[in-house]
């Protein structure tokens, strides 16, 4: 059984290489663990992870260095981005997991039906005060009404988009590692 470690990760410390980082998130790198209580783990192949009340997190390895992924709880952006890639975890490296504060989508009111697809702008902030456009593949939109609105994004589907398919109204909203965005309304107008 994998412990839920601190459902409000938000800063990662490491002082010395941990396969740890995957049990302690829920992602077994194929070690089995045990909890040593509510804020740590220690697993079969002697990695250990434990936090402090700040968030702050000290993963020991008998390892120099592992490839590592993180996934933290919605509300932070994972590391690497991409789910098919890994980052190398030496001794003594820091690392912040960023929160997301905030998801936009810039959705046009009206759309001809039949028109095509339309690009909808994204943006997402962080708490560090930066602003990006998010990582396509993680980045949901849905539309409250799939006969009359389609919403495409993330899946190898490319930059957000809309495309009317019937005359109607629907509202769309767009999703970043569990943070919604706001619900706008877009008309679709017959052709």
């Amino acid at each position: 059984m994998i412990p839920t470690v601190c459902p409000r990760l938000a800063h990662l410390f490491w002082r010395t290489a941990s396969l740890a980082v995957f049990s302690a998130l829920a992602l077994a790198c194929g070690s089995e663990g045990t909890p040593t209580g509510p804020t740590g783990f220690q697993s079969q192949t002697q990695d250990s992870a434990v936090t402090d009340r700040n968030g702050h997190y000290e993963f020991r390895s008998p390892y120099p260095s592992v490839p590592a992924w993180l996934r933290p709880p919605d509300g932070y952006e994972r590391k690497p981005i991409d789910p098919t890639a890994s980052f190398p975890l030496v001794p003594g490296q820091n690392m912040t997991v960023r929160r997301i504060a905030g998801v936009t989508i810039s959705p046009p009111a009206t759309v001809t039906e039949g028109a095509g697809r339309t690009s909808v702008n994204a943006r997402v902030w962080f708490d560090t005060g930066q602003t990006e456009v998010p990582y396509a593949d993680a980045f949901v939109m849905t539309s409250s009404d799939t006969t009359i609105l389609r919403t495409g994004s993330g899946g190898g589907l490319g930059a957000p988009y809309i495309e009317g398919l019937k005359p109607g109204t629907a509202s769309v909203t767009g999703r970043y590692f569990g943070v919604p965005s706001s619900t706008f309304q877009v008309q679709v107008q017959a052709r």
